[in-house]
C-alpha cells in the first residue's frame, strides 16, 4: 500500500472511532437524563403519596377534634344535670332511690 493510502485509511479510522466515542458519549448522557429524570418521577410520586397522607391526617384529627369536643360538652351536661339533682335532693332533703340515674348505671 502506498503511503496515501495509508494516510487515508487511518483518518478514517479515527473519525469512525471520533463518531463511535461521540455516540456512546451521547448515549450516556442520555442514559444518565432517563435516570435522573425516574428519579424526580419517583420523588414527586413519593411526594403525592405524602401530601395525601398528611391530609388524610388533618382529616382525621379535625374528626377527633369535633368528636372531642361533642364529648366534652355532653360530660358538661351531665355534670350539670348531678348539680341540679344534688341540690333538688338538698333543698327538699329527699335521699335519691337509685344513685347515679345520668350515668344510667
Amino acid at each position: 500500500m502506498t503511503t496515501k493510502k495509508r494516510g487515508w485509511k487511518n483518518e478514517q479510522t479515527v473519525k469512525c472511532m471520533l463518531r463511535n466515542l461521540s455516540c456512546a458519549l451521547v448515549m450516556e448522557k442520555e442514559r444518565s437524563l432517563l435516570e435522573e429524570i425516574s428519579l424526580l418521577c419517583s420523588f414527586f410520586t413519593m411526594f403525592t403519596k405524602v401530601e395525601k397522607m398528611s391530609n388524610k391526617k388533618a382529616e382525621i384529627c379535625k374528626a377527633a377534634e369535633e368528636k372531642r369536643a361533642m364529648v366534652e360538652g355532653k360530660h358538661g351536661e351531665d355534670i350539670l344535670k348531678v348539680k341540679e339533682m344534688a341540690s333538688k335532693f338538698r333543698a327538699t332533703g329527699n335521699i335519691p332511690k337509685r344513685l347515679f340515674r345520668c350515668f344510667s348505671c
